[in-house]
């Protein structure tokens, strides 16, 4: 399917990872699968060569093409949060693999995790869009960074995200009081240790992740979870 593209989307490099996500309760809620390059092995470095390359709608292709599978075998159910660039959501390639990712007939959800979202996206359509697919079952989440975008605020939406890692203490509770009063549950998202965790409930979140609950998982075809 990319023959022909640059070796660092070979398929035998890349490797799904994927983390537990908890509702503050502690029910299992789903998953996020990042994918991730064997020599590349920190995710920043992978995404910025992508950049450079201009390979992220076939990245993004291969996300959702490549993680199907990966599920089946896994048996993963629940929700599964993806990550993908925004200007990927207006291509037909794209858009046909994330339906067959959202099959109705598993017992899982997809959720995607919007990336870079920009004015030089050319986004004018990218709301319709989006409104289309969730008629189709799939969910959206937004990073809170991207709120401060004027076109972040139009764009419909199911989950905030916030990284306590970028997002400084002293805004935490600012973040989680705004998705309340707008009805959007807030996941938190590298929470590390019990003193974030305790925080982060004292506040009211919905969603936590991070290593505190576990690790990252490394996910193939061929082996069992």
């Amino acid at each position: 399917m990319l023959d022909g593209l640059p070796a660092v989307l070979n398929k035998a490099s890349l490797r799904f990872v994927a983390q537990p996500i908890f509702r503050q309760k502690g029910e299992l809620y789903g998953h996020e699968m990042m994918l991730l390059h064997k020599q590349h092995k920190d995710p920043a470095m992978f995404m910025k060569i992508v950049n450079h390359m201009g390979l992220r709608q076939n990245l993004d292709l291969e996300v959702c093409r490549m993680a199907e599978p990966v599920l089946r075998t896994h048996n993963l159910t629940g929700c599964c949060c993806i990550n993908l660039f925004a200007d990927s959501l207006q291509e037909e390639n794209v858009i046909e693999a994330l339906l067959m990712l959202a099959d109705p007939s598993a017992s899982r959800w997809v959720m995607v995790n919007v990336m870079q979202l920009d004015t030089s996206n050319k986004q004018f359509n990218l709301s319709e869009i989006i409104a289309d697919l969730r008629q189709c079952g799939v969910r959206f989440c937004f990073d809170v960074k991207l709120l401060m975008q004027i076109t972040a605020m139009s764009l419909p939406v199911d989950m905030l995200r916030m990284d306590i890692r970028q997002v400084p203490e002293d805004q935490w509770a600012r973040w989680i009081s705004f998705a309340e009063s707008n009805c959007v549950p807030m996941l938190a998202a590298g929470v590390d240790d019990d003193t974030h965790r305790e925080a982060l409930r004292e506040l009211g979140i919905d969603f936590l992740q991070g290593k505190i609950f576990a690790d990252m998982v490394l996910l193939n075809q061929n082996q069992t979870a």
